[in-house]
């Protein structure tokens, strides 16, 4: 799966890129932040302008989850009634600035996992959640919606630039960090004065 969590907006390209890259599926969370509109849909197919489709899901409620019970309950209902798919996916733990999953939250599954009344809990990857929807949940996935376009982030505008004088400049700075880069590794076993003469042929 393509999972690309906090790019501020994602080019009408990647299905196509995706599917020749061999990925069947996307996921984002960031469409949550739109200044202006709701974005409407969990899941969907996002669909390239050569045909390309992929599985697409926006995850909702976001990137960090504490693993409240009452708050997984709401999860489930929104999801279904969203898109009527049962199965969810919760990225757990404090998701931002790199907090992770913590010894309580642990301990919350394992407590939730014994409750013959509550949805079943049990660790996965985004792969394997993919191939559970795809098994269980086919009928869902044949009414989804289809998107054709770009995802635009209606928040941190202007990330993306057409400018030609720009990208020029861009690759411009490339160029020079990779033969940098070359002549760094070439430096190991040569002499300050051979190096500068390499610097200044560059």
């Amino acid at each position: 799966s393509g999972v690309n969590i906090d790019a501020f907006g994602f080019n009408a390209a990647l299905p196509k890129i995706y599917k020749e890259a061999g990925i069947e599926n996307f996921v984002t969370q960031k469409l949550r932040y739109n200044e202006f509109t709701v974005f409407p849909y969990i899941h969907f197919w996002w669909e390239g302008d050569d045909g390309s489709r992929i599985l697409a899901l926006h995850v909702y409620p976001g990137h960090s989850n504490h693993i409240d019970a009452d708050e997984l309950s709401s999860i489930v209902r929104v999801f279904h009634m969203t898109d009527g798919i049962y199965n969810i996916p919760v990225m757990w733990g404090y998701g931002n600035h790199g907090g992770g999953p913590q010894q309580r939250m642990l301990e919350r599954i394992g407590e939730l996992k014994t409750l013959t009344v509550y949805p079943n809990l049990k660790y996965n990857g985004f792969k394997g959640y993919f191939d559970i929807i795809r098994h269980e949940e086919e009928e869902a996935l044949q009414n989804l919606p289809v998107i054709k376009n770009e995802l635009f982030l209606e928040t941190h505008h202007k990330t993306f630039t057409g400018q030609g004088r720009v990208k020029e400049t861009e690759r411009e700075c490339e160029r020079r960090l990779l033969a940098a880069e070359a002549l760094t590794a070439l430096a190991q076993g040569k002499d300050s004065g051979n190096m500068q003469t390499l610097f200044d042929e560059a």
